[in-house]
């Protein structure tokens, strides 16, 4: 339920400057319905993520080729190659899960950086992420540890 205390009208917080600044502006200026434009976006983005996670769940069994003690994931390095990209992100995502615990750190650019590592670099090439995990690209495996 929505409350209104002190915060709300402190602009140093960057959701208090959408909403005081930014939002009026764009209704204002260049979309009326704003709100509602940005609320159906969210809903279908929620809806989009959650068929990619599903989807991801029933693909990513098949690619792993090895785990080890230590936590790492091995996977099949031709058929993440042949995964839509969409897809390919969220099982590097969950790749990464499965070896830290969780994927908090991990932005789009790390993302990125893998993908060029999965289709353009050579094998033994490593792209190192945060809190420690490096992906290293085998002759036939990526693998996250």
């Amino acid at each position: 339920k929505f409350r209104t205390d002190p915060t709300n009208q402190q602009t140093h917080f960057f959701r208090n400057k959408i909403r005081r600044d930014l939002l009026p502006l764009l209704q204002g200026k260049y979309q009326s319905n704003i709100q509602e434009v940005l609320c159906n976006l969210a809903i279908t983005a929620g809806e989009d993520y959650e068929y990619l996670r599903q989807e991801t769940q029933k693909i990513f069994p098949r690619l792993i080729q090895k785990r080890t003690p230590a936590g790492s994931v091995a996977l099949d390095l031709r058929k993440l190659q042949a995964l839509p990209n969409a897809i390919k992100r969220m099982v590097l995502r969950s790749a990464i899960d499965q070896v830290k615990g969780d994927t908090l750190a991990l932005t789009l650019a790390h993302l990125s950086e893998l993908g060029d590592l999965i289709s353009k670099r050579p094998t033994g090439a490593i792209v190192n992420l945060p809190h420690g995990i490096r992906a290293v690209k085998m002759k036939e495996s990526l693998v996250i540890k």
